[in-house]
């Protein structure tokens, strides 16, 4: 991995304690070859209080010490993990209970180099959406889908392209995330209307722009007669065997309410391997 984009912190933003290996399988090689800092991230949510008032101050009571063991056990994993891997790390645990959690983890993430988040489950708080990040944080957001196990990302790497400034931003995120020797596939696929930056824009300059940094890249163009533009790169993902999607997100993030266009939000919801993602 090139040593003239290096990360210094990598920050590991952990809802739960089930996520833990998931999220740090990526971030520690990620750390290792970049001899970056881990921030371990969790926040302690608001409790609402449309949940609150049928149930009473007791319950509140118990439901507030749960969360704090939560992050107790949380915190005591990430530091077992982060240790035993011999990274340089620190812990971060926020209380948000008098706070909109979402906004904090937005001005929380913008003091990294990188995010690791998990995709977004039923499992996880309400909170916890990576797609605010995209949008909110400014910082670019490798996102790990909630099933399978990762590890070393950026030996085959799929960019979607279509010219935009979101596109292009995401691209040249990337580059400390891809491998020495990487194969690295630009694909831009006819989005129609419905996306900023719409219509079909090949990928050659781009191609001849990262190969300048040593990478071996290929353009490719396709027009999906009736696959989504979500799916069809999807697909290509899986029949290129891709460890590591790169795409520009767009929308906009207010406070829980999040639009995204399209292609991305199919994508953020159906996805296979962790997608890099920039806005």
């Amino acid at each position: 991995m090139s040593s003239r984009y290096p990360l210094g912190t990598i920050m590991v933003h952990l809802p739960s304690v089930d996520a833990i290996p998931r999220l740090m399988s990526v971030a520690t090689p990620l750390a290792k070859s970049h001899s970056a800092h881990v921030v371990g991230l969790h926040l302690i949510p608001r409790i609402p209080p449309d949940v609150v008032d049928p149930l009473g101050g007791e319950w509140l009571s118990m439901q507030m010490d749960r969360d704090n063991q939560i992050a107790t056990e949380v915190g005591t994993r990430f530091e077992h993990v982060a240790k035993g891997e011999d990274l340089a790390y620190s812990w971060l645990q926020l209380d948000a209970r008098d706070v909109n959690a979402t906004q904090l983890a937005i001005r929380t993430c913008r003091n990294a180099d990188l995010v690791v988040a998990s995709q977004a489950s039923e499992e996880l708080p309400s909170y916890y959406r990576p797609e605010d990040l995209v949008l909110g944080a400014g910082r670019p957001v490798l996102v790990v889908p909630t099933a399978g196990h990762y590890g070393e990302l950026g030996n085959n790497v799929l960019i979607a392209w279509n010219g935009s400034r979101e596109a292009a931003r995401a691209a040249f995120d990337a580059l400390p995330l891809i491998q020495k020797g990487a194969r690295v596939q630009i694909l831009s696929v006819n989005a129609g209307h419905k996306e900023p930056g719409h219509g079909l824009v090949p990928g050659d300059a781009l191609a001849r722009t990262l190969a300048r940094h040593g990478l071996n890249v290929e353009a490719m163009t396709s027009r999906p007669d009736r696959t989504s533009v979500g799916g069809e790169i999807l697909n290509r993902a899986s029949d290129l065997g891709s460890d590591l999607i790169v795409m520009g997100c767009y929308g906009h993030s207010r406070l829980r309410e999040t639009v995204f266009g399209g292609a991305t939000q199919s994508i953020v919801d159906q996805m296979t391997v962790p997608i890099l993602m920039s806005h």
